[in-house]
This record gives C-alpha cells, structure tokens and sequence, in this order.
C-alpha cells in the first residue's frame, strides 16, 4: 500500500511490542488514509463527516482571510497549514489506531478573550498599587 501523506506515531508510552507495531502496520495505514480523506473532503468542501457545513467564518475572520488571499466561501480550518500539518495516525494498542491532532492544534485556544481581559485588569491595578507605593 501506498502511504498517505500523514507522520505515523507509535511511540506512546505504553507497551506496544515490535511485532504488534509491524503486524499493526496495514491498520495504521488505512486510518492514516482515511484522515486525508477526511483533510481533503473539509478543505474541498467545508462538510463535515455528517456532510453538513461548519458554521461559516465570522465577520472579521472572513475580512482577515480576504486580506491573505484565502477562500472565505466555507470554513476549512486552512490558514497556516499548522492545524493539518500536525495530524497524525496514532497505534494505541495492536488492535486500534486513531487519527490525532498534536500541538496546539490539540489543545485550543490558550487564552480566551474573558481571560486576557482579566489579566489586563490585573495589570492596571497592580501598576497602580505599584505607583501608589512609590
């Protein structure tokens, strides 16, 4: 089988024997294959795996997107290429392998409007403490 252009990862941290990874091999391959399609059929068409569309890009992100030169037409979650980029297929025990997302792309956003608007209330009054002080 031809390998699709997905990175494969078996190097969890459990205690997957040689032999299961290299008898595990053809699994690995056809979830790694079935994650490119899912890839292409998103970027393409912006569906789902229900084959309904993802909410569309909000206002400004739609205005960003035309600035750069990207599709605005439906979502593709495509802009730098990290999100896609860092899929993998992922061996988690010898009989099941699942696509993954490592990274950032993994965990979300790191901070959230409500929480960087907190912290620039708590820089205001501790530079005021601190003027107070001096």
């Amino acid at each position: 089988m031809i390998m699709p252009d997905i990175r494969l990862e078996h190097t969890a941290q459990s205690n997957i024997r040689t032999e299961a990874i290299s008898l595990a091999r053809p699994l690995l391959e056809v979830v790694a294959l079935q994650g490119v399609r899912t890839r292409e059929r998103v970027q393409r068409t912006g569906r789902g795996g229900s084959g309904q569309r993802f909410r569309p890009y909000s206002k400004v992100s739609r205005w960003r997107r035309k600035k750069l030169g990207l599709q605005t037409a439906f979502k593709d979650f495509t802009r730098t290429g990290t999100f896609w980029g860092s899929m993998k297929a992922k061996l988690q025990s010898p009989t099941k392998a699942t696509v993954v997302f490592t990274g950032r792309a993994a965990h979300g956003k790191k901070k959230t409007k409500k929480v960087l608007k907190m912290l620039k209330v708590v820089k205001k009054k501790t530079l005021k403490a601190l003027k107070t002080l001096t």
